[in-house]
């Protein structure tokens, strides 16, 4: 019973981090129109003229680049779906508890001072190792057989 509880919990955090939004993710940000921006350090040097020709060598890639990204996003979309057939249900809803949790951890930090995140940090640490170690807490990982 107390294992059960300890999922539903687990569960309703996962519920709940979805539903405020802060479960997406994207491994390639997804970039609609090109932007022209030069090589770091190229700013110093270049001329007008240069910066204008590397701009449009940019915007010639970009359009090659696209396609190429949306599929990789596409096969990895597929591998990860293929990775996630091989867990249980039970390791699967884990897996994402653990994901969203460090999530949340990390956006709880962005946009903080030094001190701030520091003291943040702390707090969510100590948080994100109380639900991982309830959800694992008593979670035995069958030993494989090779």
């Amino acid at each position: 019973m107390k294992k059960f509880t300890q999922l539903t919990v687990a569960v309703c955090l996962v519920v709940a981090v979805i539903a405020l939004g802060a479960w997406a993710q994207d491994p390639v940000k997804k970039q609609k129109e090109f932007r022209a921006q030069l090589p770091i350090y190229y700013a110093r040097v270049v001329e007008p003229g240069q910066r204008k020709q590397i701009y449009k060598i940019q915007e010639q890639h970009f359009q090659q680049v696209q396609p190429l990204l949306k599929k990789i996003r596409d096969l990895e979309t597929t591998r990860n779906a293929a990775i996630e057939s091989v867990l249980r249900s039970e390791q699967l809803e884990k897996v994402k508890v653990f994901i969203a949790a460090a999530k949340l951890r990390r956006d709880t930090l962005k946009g903080l001072t030094p001190e701030q995140r520091k003291a943040a940090d702390e707090a969510a640490k100590k948080a994100f190792d109380e639900v991982i170690n309830k959800v694992k807490g008593k979670t035995k990982v069958p030993k494989s057989k090779e």
